[in-house]
């Protein structure tokens, strides 16, 4: 009998009822229990008795539950009582009934890209809240992330966490799971919230590709591997993973937290970006864009006091000074006023000095600027919400944020539904920050009248529609020649426009690979033993024309890997028809008992 089994049927503290043991982990084990006092269940996590006298592990557990209840978020999981007594130490936490993203991607395997992306951008709110309170992490990974059965993605076991200006750090050492630790916690430098970007660029890796980012036989290798080695490429795992987020890793596993994105906000809006259209790639990494607003935010100040300066050498006023030198005069007021000048010149640069130097400097992005003149940004067409309410606010320092539902009667069907349609003031204006209220407008949607009818999609751009359809209908793609329409646009579609939408219908988008393409030859891949995700990745990535798909039971293959292909590996014309049969796995009529 578990040790922890002896609880179960008893009362803790006379309000915990334990029913049973979830498990047992490395320093505590958890238990479902009853709070007989609000009659709901809840989860103990108990201290486990060989660290009970361990007194940094106590104060870890205490930190643990000192973290927790600075937050509030609901990807957070939410911590209701702190137990500490000479018997029993333990913390009371809402119960959570799912898996740890561990098990699932155990289970799972490879994540797809929609997955992980949902997975990813949960974590990111959950860690965006957490930093704002001066909250770090410091031991982000699978084990410590809960998936819920309705998809929900809950962030857990704050015991390491660093809590800003308070004094709950047990030390400064490598604290966290080697193969997601920072470069600076490997080294035992000081870190802050950029180092949890990091190890969630490594989860990142890991949930998309299957492997980890750096793996060897002994934990100080794979330190010195996250100290020294740079992030090898996720696409050289799996090539099918979108380029915009394999920049998006390789960014926040930047070995320099300079070079990776300054906050999990920033973060976030890249990753959002990306959602909005998965074949998204990014130009401009974090720091150039970080750098770029603070060189504008430069460019404005030094106009600002230009400015200023010049409208006070007008406004300083004529006078007519007739100079007597006499028996009386004496040099000590002009010496006064020498004096005095080259102090308000010294004060003048002392302030220059740090308000440009220090203020401004790259990891302060602290700094006041509100009476500086910026450009306004351009949100239209993006997805805009608390978290892009939260950024505008805190990092671009906005007065204020006004969202607005679009007049339903008055908007058309060409912005998605939570999208900006029009903004206040336009994006390219300049305002002094001071000054600046963005009102935004949000798209509901269709209206009503074009609601249940389909859209015109012809002349743009395929990909972008397929993303953008492929949540309500069944989307397939054809490449066609055509002698004027530009590569990748719609040139037909099935339904037309105009036409009554049904559930679950398909839709055929024909677009554009341009003249005589039909002579292009490409070299294709051997399809065996690829999955279903990863064929249609590839196809649609590579503009392939993939014409049918089966299934067939196999005794051979895996159940969702490719069996057969039409075509082999090698040079063909590009658009020979491809079909594909994928495995069923062993037919459950041929499994044959098994005797006893």
């Amino acid at each position: 009998m578990n040790h922890y089994e002896q609880y179960i049927g008893q009362i803790l503290d006379g309000r915990y009822r334990i029913n049973a043991l979830l498990g047992v982990g490395g320093m505590a084990a958890v238990l479902v229990a009853k709070d007989l006092k609000t009659n709901r269940n809840v989860a103990i996590k108990m201290l486990k008795e060989d660290y009970a006298n361990d007194k940094q592990a106590v104060l870890r557990f205490i930190n643990e539950g000192k973290a927790v209840a600075m937050l509030d978020h609901e990807n957070i999981v939410k911590i209701y009582d702190v137990v500490v007594t000479d018997k029993e130490k333990y913390l009371v936490m809402k119960y959570i009934e799912g898996e740890t993203l561990r098990s699932y991607m155990d289970r799972m395997g490879p994540l797809p890209f929609e997955k992980a992306v949902d997975i990813l951008a949960q974590i990111l709110t959950a860690l965006d809240h957490a930093h704002r309170k001066g909250i770090v992490h410091r031991d982000i990974k699978p084990q410590n992330v809960m998936i819920l059965k309705s998809g929900k993605v809950i962030l857990t076991d704050f015991g390491i966490a660093q809590i800003a200006g308070g004094n709950t750090v047990i030390d400064d050492k490598a604290i966290g799971t080697v193969y997601y630790i920072s470069p600076e916690q490997a080294s035992g430098e000081p870190i802050d919230a950029r180092s949890d970007l990091y190890s969630l660029g490594a989860m990142a890796f890991e949930m998309l590709t299957g492997k980890l980012p750096f793996y060897a036989d002994s934990a100080v290798s794979v330190a010195l591997m996250q100290i020294n080695s740079q992030a090898p490429s996720p696409r050289e795992y799996l090539p099918t993973i979108p380029v915009g987020m394999e920049q998006i890793i390789l960014f926040a596993m930047a070995k320099s937290p300079k070079e990776r994105f300054q906050s999990a906000g920033q973060m976030l809006l890249y990753l959002n970006t990306l959602k909005a259209d998965p074949f998204a790639e990014f130009a401009v990494s974090p720091k150039e864009q970080y750098r770029n607003a603070l060189e504008e935010e430069r460019k404005a100040g030094e106009a600002r006091k230009k400015a200023e300066a010049e409208a006070k050498e007008t406004e300083k006023p004529k006078q007519n000074v007739k100079t007597v030198r006499g028996d009386s005069w004496s040099p000590m007021p002009v010496i006064l006023g020498v004096l005095t000048s080259f102090f308000i010149v010294l004060m003048v640069a002392g302030y220059y000095f740090v308000e440009n130097i220090f203020l401004k400097s790259e990891l302060n992005v602290f700094a006041d600027n509100s009476g500086e003149n910026v450009k306004v940004e351009n949100f239209v067409g993006k997805p805009f919400g608390k978290t892009e309410k939260e950024y505008v606010l805190n990092d671009l320092r906005y007065k204020e944020v006004i969202i607005k539902d679009e007049d339903q009667k008055s908007y058309n069907a060409t912005v998605p539904k939570g999208s900006v349609t029009r903004q206040e003031p336009a994006a390219g204006k300049t305002y002094k920050l001071s000054n600046l209220t963005l009102t935004v407008y949000i798209s509901k949607g269709a209206g009503e009248e074009q609601e249940n009818l389909f859209p015109d999609y012809t002349m743009q751009d395929y990909r972008i529609v397929r993303s953008e359809l492929s949540s309500k209908f069944k989307v397939q793609t054809v490449p066609v020649t055509t002698a004027t329409a530009t590569e990748n646009k719609i040139v037909r579609q099935e339904p037309e426009a105009g036409s009554r939408i049904t559930e679950g219908m398909t839709v055929i988008l024909y677009y554009s690979i341009g003249p005589e393409a039909e002579k292009v030859i490409y070299n294709f891949p051997d399809f065996s033993g690829m999955t279903e995700l990863e064929v249609k990745y590839y196809v649609e990535t590579h503009e392939l024309n993939l014409v049918e798909i089966r299934y067939e039971y196999s005794e051979d293959v895996a159940s969702g890997r490719v069996i057969s292909s039409s075509v082999s590996g090698g040079p063909q014309p590009k658009l020979t028809p491809i079909s594909i049969v994928f495995s069923l796995g062993v037919d459950p009529e041929k499994i044959l008992p098994v005797e006893n």
